[in-house]
């Protein structure tokens, strides 16, 4: 793998023609390693293997009410894809850290109320629909980021 690509610019410009920016942004993500290429490609791949299963550990943490464990999770996970330049999933992760605080914040834990409209709402205002929306975001993400093959 690391072979494939002489110098870290074949390997953007693999990267421009085949991935894109919001995904992996691997000039940012090469320039966060110290211009160090062999770093990014081995962390990259550390990423994708220690994270394949981020959606599912997520969810059963949400399923179980446990709030703040998951956005601790989301929290450690998102300085990780920070640093590797996974920008969409980078942000799904903020918004759903922010929410999962919010939820713990608001008592959530304890079960959501029916608000006026039907839907189910945390005392904060934040909706299980809208936890499990950013669940589902982070999922698609990863199954982009999993698929990337340096």
């Amino acid at each position: 793998m690391i072979d494939k690509y002489r110098n870290s610019d074949e390997l953007i410009q693999f990267a421009r023609g085949n991935i894109s920016a919001n995904i992996c942004d691997v000039s940012a993500a090469i320039t966060n390693m110290g211009s160090s290429m062999r770093l990014f490609l081995k962390h990259f791949d550390n990423f994708k293997i220690n994270n394949a299963d981020l959606h599912s550990r997520l969810q059963v943490l949400i399923d179980s009410c446990e709030y703040i464990n998951a956005a601790d999770l989301c929290h450690s996970v998102k300085g990780l894809a920070g640093m590797l330049a996974l920008n969409d999933l980078y942000t799904h992760l903020i918004e759903l850290e922010l929410a999962l605080k919010n939820a713990a914040a608001s008592g959530a834990a304890t079960g959501a109320a029916t608000d006026a409209s039907g839907s189910e709402t945390a005392a904060s205002g934040v909706s299980a629909e809208a936890l499990y929306d950013g669940l589902d975001r982070i999922r698609n993400d990863m199954q982009e980021v999993c698929k990337i093959q340096f």
